[in-house]
């Protein structure tokens, strides 16, 4: 782990004249014109437009469940009846997120008591109504009218075969047998290396495409993310930005001793810990951080450090706050803002670290922060 100092830096119908026409000609007529207004009713069906910040989930599933929930990471966004097998989710969110549909089969389900085993993965579009449709089970469902799943669904079909090679190495990079490794670890170069190639390829193939562009953190601004939360990004003269949560108290704040009184420089200065952690708190982490990301938004990041910094109370030892930090010219102003609030969720949701303690000198302070340039695996 990489520790840092305190600061980072209208169509027209033609006339149907029926008047003094046969009957079978007028049946034919009518036929025409009910079969051109069927035809344009579908076409505006399927160029239904939404607002740019609203997005509509609509589902037919099989299966007899009762209840679909919406998850933005750990947070139930919204919830909806399933009537003859149908539901519809619509909802508010300036960005899209990734998100995880759940359904109920039991009545009187909740969303802290429903099981995951009917679940769906997919990115929420704003401005698109999506369509979800499958005979028995929405982790089977086919996702159509989303531009956005269509191209991680191309990816993942791209990247599939390297994938699934990665998978199946992992356990040799950790072999006791030395050649075992250094053939494991050359594999895992190739792999990583046919990867970027592919990268490249989708982005050339896909200028327009939401992993290709670079539509965040230009700007300081409240990203709204739909549940009553947001997250805040400032952005410097310079081109560094901050992620942080608007309600942050110690983003900014200066680390003194708890009554105010600055510290001295080796407190400071880290020389007089503060907390102390093993490898066991490393592990659970890194777990925290890259269990956030897809492996496309991993593939798009690369081998580039954006800074975490964690904030824990030092009377309790939990995790209250977090912040980011990385220039807005980087690769991570393609993470959408969802990214970096599921990583906050995964240390609010479990505030307490494993193995992590605060010292004697810790419990002194107004509060404890550790920070890392983290790389994303």
């Amino acid at each position: 782990m990489y520790i840092l100092h305190r600061r980072f830096t209208t169509f027209r119908f033609p006339s149907v004249y029926i008047t003094n026409t046969k009957p079978d000609k007028i049946m034919k007529q009518l036929t025409f014109l009910t079969a051109v207004c069927v035809s344009f009713a579908l076409l505006a069906q399927c160029r239904e437009t939404m607002p740019a910040d609203a997005y509509s989930l609509r589902a037919t599933v099989g299966g007899n469940p009762v209840k679909a929930y919406l998850f933005n990471g750990m947070d139930a966004v919204d919830s909806a009846e399933i009537v003859d097998n149908k539901f519809e989710i619509n909802g508010v969110s300036e960005t899209p997120f990734s998100g995880v549909i759940i359904l109920a089969y039991e009545a009187g389900s909740t969303s802290e008591t429903v099981s995951a085993r009917d679940a769906l993965e997919l990115f929420v579009e704003p401005g698109a109504v999506t369509i979800l449709t499958s005979a028995d089970s929405i982790k089977n469902a086919t996702i159509t009218r989303s531009t956005i799943n269509d191209d991680a669904a191309g990816w993942a079909a791209a990247t599939e075969h390297i994938d699934r090679q990665s998978q199946a190495n992992i356990y040799p990079l950790y072999s006791r047998e030395e050649e075992e490794r250094k053939a494991a670890w050359a594999l895992d170069s190739t792999l990583k290396a046919q990867k970027k190639a592919l990268a490249e390829e989708f982005i050339a193939a896909n200028p327009d495409s939401w992993f290709t562009q670079m539509p965040y953190y230009q700007t300081t601004k409240i990203y709204n993310l739909g549940n009553n939360v947001s997250l805040k990004c400032d952005v410097d003269q310079y081109g560094g930005v901050i992620i942080h949560n608007p309600n942050s108290i110690y983003t900014y704040a200066d680390q003194t001793y708890a009554n105010g009184t600055a510290l001295p420089m080796e407190i400071a200065l880290g020389d007089t810990p503060a907390y102390t952690m093993t490898n066991e708190s490393d592990h659970d982490i890194q777990n925290r951080v890259n269990s956030a990301l897809t492996q496309a938004q991993k593939q798009i990041v690369g081998d580039r450090r954006v800074a975490i910094a964690v904030i824990i109370d030092p009377q309790t030892g939990k995790v209250i706050e977090l912040f980011f930090s990385f220039s807005k010219r980087s690769s991570y102003n393609q993470l959408p803002p969802s990214v970096f609030r599921q990583i906050e969720q995964n240390f609010l949701s479990r505030p307490h670290i494993d193995n992590f303690a605060v010292t004697d000198v810790g419990r002194q302070l107004n509060y404890i922060m550790f920070s890392w340039a983290h790389k994303f695996r």
